[in-house]
């Protein structure tokens, strides 16, 4: 009985023994799978910052520029290029480069439009051209050479984003007679198969999303324990938890129209080695500089890292008295000249919302919200943007072509649904404000009066304005406008805090906006896509209005008083 016994005891603590290992193995397979991006948001920051200086760097041009590694860690290829519908001219230096990170010697491989550039293998580069950057339109390949001989892979009319895949075919997302989606290209036949790749839920087309898990990375953020990571501020490159830092005077170059993506920051590239990482830095006006930087040794970087100052997050909030609940995914806001109201849309962009724009038909439109008693009318049902107001008793908005409803630019008596007067027949108008004049600033799209324009609020006549011939959609016509969502006023003033924070500042004191979240513009291209929506001032200083994520609905507009 005895040594029965024993044998009990020994196969319970055998057992015992295998259930620990069992949940160590478990443990360190979800340890192994975990996020390697703590230090993402910018308040985290720890203050210290490396100064490395560029091995190779190539200056550039261009609005859509993306990078791919060598599979020796040797090389980069990159492209540059304007998007097909920005409207600039055909550049000589837009085409393929290919970047010795050894020497920084750097050469044109080709000429003219081209889009994400890949290794083939070694010696061979491609990239993709869609026919809206012109004919002709499919995926490209050539040795990786100057002036080289480029050969264009049969049977395939149009790609939209190319990568070698892991069975050594090209991955490209096709657009032709292939059908639309993810394909396996044969590099040589041009035979396409469909790679059935799952779609994204997070992506509002297949060509955004990344299929990580069915490509060779040539751009990997992670190496390793090493990270890297840009957001619209700063470089990071990360060691692992806790050791984390900021490379010095770098401010990454960011897409000019960054559609599909929460950050609008290229990312850098972490050779496949891990001893090189490649980024992009802005240099000005569509222009950025290709730079390779050596990875410093995790000893090395702990000693050369200095001290430094790095904004973080205030610690002060700003307790809102007034809320209103909306829907949408792009939201603007002006407030009345008297400083008494606010006008806000309640509205999606036009890609990949189209059952939330049916279930909330009803809730959508432009709404007015009182900033002492809290009240709220809805002044028009349907989808519009950018509103702004005329005088304290009309509100305007415009609709583009591509968003759900009725296209045009539109006024409103300050009711609940009021009837709403068209202003003139024009269709594609992309942002409005109020002009100095008291008529219409209008972006429109259209491409025979592409630009900003001045139109008549009351015939709609429209007046080009060719001085504003370099200023985007995106960017504010300074000087042509009455400015109703200001960014100072008396002695406040908004602050950005990274990407992803704003900050009141009155005599030299912070104050957080919000005690959630702030609301971040998602969708649809442009500079402001992974920003917090801008908050505004009134005019009279004394209120704040700023924009959070909801609890029950997608934002929420709050207003505080100004301390």
């Amino acid at each position: 009985m005895k040594a029965f016994a024993e044998r009990c005891v020994s196969s319970r603590w055998s057992q015992c023994a295998i259930v620990l290992v069992v949940i160590a193995c478990a443990a360190w397979q979800v340890w192994g799978r975990r996020p390697l991006h703590p230090v993402r948001p910018v308040r985290e920051l720890p203050p210290r910052q490396l100064e490395l200086e560029p091995a190779a760097r190539l200056a550039l041009v261009g609005s859509t520029p993306c990078m791919s590694w060598s599979p020796d860690s040797r090389r980069l290829v990159i492209n540059s290029a304007f998007e097909a519908w920005t409207g600039e001219r055909q550049n000589p230096r837009e085409g393929i480069y290919v970047l010795d990170a050894r020497t920084g010697r750097a050469f044109q491989v080709a000429q003219k439009k081209a889009y994400h550039p890949f290794w083939l293998d070694r010696q061979t580069v491609g990239w993709v051209k869609t026919y809206f950057a012109g004919e002709p339109a499919g995926i490209f390949l050539a040795p990786a050479r100057r002036d080289a001989q480029l050969r264009q892979v049969p049977r395939i009319q149009n790609a939209h984003r190319g990568h070698l895949a892991r069975n050594g075919m090209i991955l490209a997302c096709l657009d032709d007679d292939n059908g639309y989606g993810w394909f396996y290209v044969d590099p040589r036949s041009g035979r396409a198969q469909n790679a059935k790749i799952p779609e994204s839920k997070d992506s509002r087309a297949p060509s955004w999303q990344m299929p990580r898990e069915f490509i060779s990375d040539q751009c990997p953020d992670r190496v390793g324990g090493l990270a890297a990571y840009a957001d619209a501020e700063h470089l990071l490159l990360s060691y692992g938890p806790g050791e984390v830092y900021v490379l010095a005077g770098v401010k990454p170059f960011q897409f000019g129209n960054a559609y599909g993506d929460d950050n609008p920051a290229i990312q850098p590239c972490l050779s496949p080695d891990g001893r090189q990482l490649a980024y992009l830095a802005a240099t000005g006006r569509s222009g950025f500089e290709l730079r390779v930087v050596r990875v410093p040794g995790r000893s090395q970087a702990r000693m050369s890292a200095r001290q430094v100052a790095v904004a973080t997050q205030p610690q002060t909030a700003l307790r809102a008295q007034v809320r209103l609940a909306l829907h949408g995914s792009t939201p603007s806001m002006s407030w009345s000249p008297d400083s008494s109201r606010i006008v806000v849309n309640s509205a999606y962009e036009y890609y990949g919302h189209d059952d939330r724009i049916r279930q909330l038909a009803d809730k959508l439109g432009i709404y007015v919200l009182d900033s002492r008693s809290g009240r709220s009318l809805q002044v028009f049902r349907g989808q519009g943007y950018h509103p702004f107001w005329f005088s304290t008793s009309a509100v305007g908005w415009c609709h583009s072509e591509y968003e759900d409803g009725k296209p045009g630019l539109y006024e409103a008596p300050v009711q609940h649904l009021a009837r709403a007067r068209r202003i003139g027949a024009w269709k594609g108008v992309h942002r409005s404000l109020l002009a100095k004049d008291g008529n219409v600033l209008a972006y429109v799209g259209f491409p025979e009066d592409k630009g900003w324009s001045r139109i008549e609020r009351r015939s709609g006549g429209l007046v080009k304005l060719p001085e504003l011939g370099g200023v985007s959609s995106w960017d504010d016509p300074a000087g042509f406008y009455r400015d109703q969502c200001l960014q100072r006023a008396g002695s406040a003033a908004l602050e950005a805090r990274g990407s992803d924070a704003l900050a009141l500042v009155r005599t030299g004191v912070s104050y957080a906006l919000g005690e959630r979240p702030l609301f971040q513009f998602r969708g649809d291209y442009g500079r402001g896509s992974g920003q917090a929506v801008r908050a505004c001032l009134s005019p009279d200083g004394r209120n704040v209005a700023y924009l959070v994520s909801g609890e029950h609905t997608e934002i929420e507009l709050h207003i505080a008083r100004v301390p």
